[in-house]
C-alpha cells in the first residue's frame, strides 16, 4: 500500500485506523515504518487479502546500510484483527521494537505463523514472539483464534522481554501445546490476571532443557485471578517434579479436573511441607 513514502504527513500520523475492504497484500516498507515516529494506536481489521503488514521488497543496498531495527517509539496499542490470510507481520531479518507498547491484541489470524519470522529455528516451530520483537512496557496481551499457532513465547528471550506483563488472555488457539518455557516464568514478576480457554495446551509450563536433579519450583508471585477452561489436553501444568506457587491467588475459575486435583495436592503437600519445617525449628 505505501512503499517507499516520504511525505510529511506519515511522521506526523498519531492514529492508524484501517478496517475492511482492502485488496492490498502487504500494507508497509521498511523505509514508511521508520517514518511513523509518532504513531500511538494502529489497528488494523477486516482485510481479508493481507498477507503481511511490514514487506521486505524494498531492502536493497540502501537499507543494508542502516541499522537492522524498526522502531514505533510512541507506539501504546496495536490491534490486530480478522486478517485470515496473514502470516506474518513481518517476515524479514531485521528487529522490531515497540519500546513503549502497552496493549497488543491479535485475534482472528488462523494462518498467523509467527509475529516475525525465525529463519534459524532449529526445531523446526516457531513460537508467536521470539528475539526479534521487543516489547519491554507491555501489560495486556490478548490472544485470540491464532489457529496455526503451536508456540507463544521463545526458549531464552531476553530478560526484559514481557517483563510488566500484567494480563494474558489465550483463547480459541487448538494448535497451542504449552503456554510458557520455563526459562520465561521467572520473568513474569508482575503478571496478575491469567487466562486460558479452549486450546490444545497439554502444559502450562514445559520442561526445560537438561537433566533435572532437583524438583523445578515456578511462582506467580502477583497473579490473583486464574482462569483455566476447556483445555482437553491438559495432562499436568508440568511434566517433571515441580512446585508451582500462586500465593496472591484470589479467584480460580477451571472446568479441567486434571488442574483442580494437581492444585488440591499441591495445597497437601505444601502444608505438610511448612509443619515439617515448624518441626525442625522447635
Amino acid at each position: 500500500m505505501w512503499h517507499n513514502q516520504t511525505n510529511y504527513w506519515i511522521s506526523n500520523l498519531r492514529s492508524l485506523i484501517i478496517k475492511g475492504r482492502c485488496k492490498f497484500e502487504h500494507l508497509l516498507s521498511p523505509s514508511v515504518a521508520r517514518s511513523m515516529v509518532q504513531l500511538q494506536r494502529f489497528d488494523i481489521a477486516d482485510c481479508m487479502c493481507l498477507r503481511e503488514i511490514i514487506f521486505t521488497e524494498e531492502i536493497k543496498v540502501e537499507e543494508e546500510e542502516r541499522k537492522d531495527v524498526i522502531c514505533f517509539p510512541q507506539l501504546n496499542s496495536l490491534r490486530i484483527g480478522n486478517l485470515p490470510n496473514l502470516i506474518f507481520f513481518f517476515s524479514g531479518n531485521y528487529n522490531i521494537e515497540f519500546p513503549l507498547l502497552k496493549e497488543l491484541e491479535i485475534k482472528g489470524c488462523p494462518r498467523l505463523k509467527a509475529f516475525i519470522s525465525q529463519t534459524s529455528n532449529q526445531s523446526g516451530t516457531q513460537a508467536l514472539f521470539n528475539e526479534k520483537v521487543v516489547v519491554p512496557s507491555l501489560e495486556t496481551m490478548t490472544i485470540f483464534q491464532l489457529s496455526n499457532v503451536k508456540m507463544i513465547f521463545q526458549n531464552d528471550l531476553p530478560s526484559d522481554s514481557f517483563q510488566n506483563l500484567r494480563k494474558l488472555s489465550v483463547s480459541g488457539c487448538e494448535s497451542l501445546k504449552i503456554l510458557f518455557p520455563a526459562s520465561i516464568v521467572k520473568h513474569l514478576l508482575q503478571l496478575e490476571d491469567l487466562s486460558i480457554i479452549k486450546c490444545g495446551v497439554e502444559e502450562i509450563v514445559s520442561e526445560g532443557e537438561g537433566v533435572e536433579e532437583q524438583p523445578m519450583r515456578f511462582e506467580f508471585p502477583k497473579v490473583s485471578s486464574l482462569v483455566v477452561e476447556d483445555l482437553k489436553e491438559l495432562k499436568c501444568p508440568y511434566k517433571g517434579q515441580h512446585t508451582i506457587l500462586w500465593p496472591m491467588l484470589k479467584t480460580l475459575r477451571t472446568n479441567c479436573s486434571a488442574l483442580l486435583m494437581i492444585m488440591a495436592l499441591e495445597d497437601v503437600r505444601l502444608m505438610q511441607e511448612r509443619k515439617g519445617m515448624g518441626r525442625q525449628q522447635c
